[in-house]
C-alpha cells in the first residue's frame, strides 16, 4: 500500500514506506531535492523541515472578535493533549509580539497547582508605566544587593513591620538600643 504513494518528478519525490531514524517508518511524505519537505510515520509523528524560513499565514477571513466578554478568538490553535510543547531557538531569540500576552499555568486538573519560572543568564527585565506584584506570600529576596528607589513618593504600609541589619545586630544602632532598653527599663520598673 506504501508504495501506492510512491511518485518521482525532477524537483520532489512522493513516497510511502522505509524506515528513518529516530522517527521510524514513514506512511507519506513529500521531499524536494534540497532535502525540504514533511513526512507522516507510522507511530503518529510528524516531520516537517525546510533549510530557511517557514511561515504560516492564518486568519485572514477571520472576523474582529468585539465581545468584551469572551475576547479569545483563535486564528491559530496548537494543543497538545499530552505532553510538553518546546519553542526553541538554539541560536537566537523568540519573540511574542501581540497586542497583548497572556502566561497561565492552570495546573493539573486534579491539583491545580500551576507555577510559572522565568529564568536568565544575565537579568530579567520588566518594564511598563504600571507594575503590580500581587500575592498572598511575597518574597523579594537579592543574595548580594536590592534597590528600592522611589524617586517622587515611596508608600511601606504593613500591619507589623520587621527590619533589622546584620550589622545592627552584631554591633550597630539596633543592638545598643536594645540594650538601653532594657537598662531603662530595669530602672524604671525594675524589671
Amino acid at each position: 500500500m506504501a508504495e501506492y504513494f510512491n511518485l518521482s518528478r525532477e524537483t520532489f519525490s512522493m513516497h510511502g514506506g522505509g524506515e528513518e531514524k529516530p522517527h521510524g517508518k514513514i506512511m507519506w511524505g513529500v521531499e524536494t531535492e534540497l532535502g525540504d519537505g514533511t513526512k507522516f510515520y507510522e507511530n503518529g509523528r510528524h516531520v516537517l523541515k525546510t533549510g530557511e524560513t517557514s511561515l504560516e499565514v492564518v486568519g485572514r477571513n477571520l472576523k474582529v472578535n468585539t465581545n468584551s466578554e469572551n475576547p479569545f478568538n483563535p486564528a491559530k490553535i496548537i494543543k497538545a493533549k499530552r505532553g510538553d510543547i518546546l519553542l526553541q531557538a538554539q541560536s537566537g531569540s523568540i519573540i511574542l509580539d501581540a497586542e497583548q500576552v497572556v502566561i497561565k499555568a492552570s495546573g493539573s486538573k486534579k491539583d491545580k497547582t500551576g507555577n510559572i519560572f522565568l529564568g536568565a543568564n544575565v537579568s530579567v527585565q520588566v518594564k511598563a508605566p504600571d507594575i503590580q506584584i500581587k500575592g498572598t506570600k511575597t518574597a523579594i529576596t537579592g543574595t548580594h544587593s536590592i534597590s528600592l528607589i522611589g524617586k517622587n513618593y515611596m508608600d511601606t504600609v504593613s500591619g507589623f513591620i520587621n527590619s533589622s541589619c546584620a550589622t545592627d545586630l552584631y554591633s550597630g544602632s539596633l543592638f545598643t538600643q536594645l540594650v538601653n532598653m532594657q537598662k531603662t527599663l530595669s530602672n524604671v520598673f525594675g524589671v
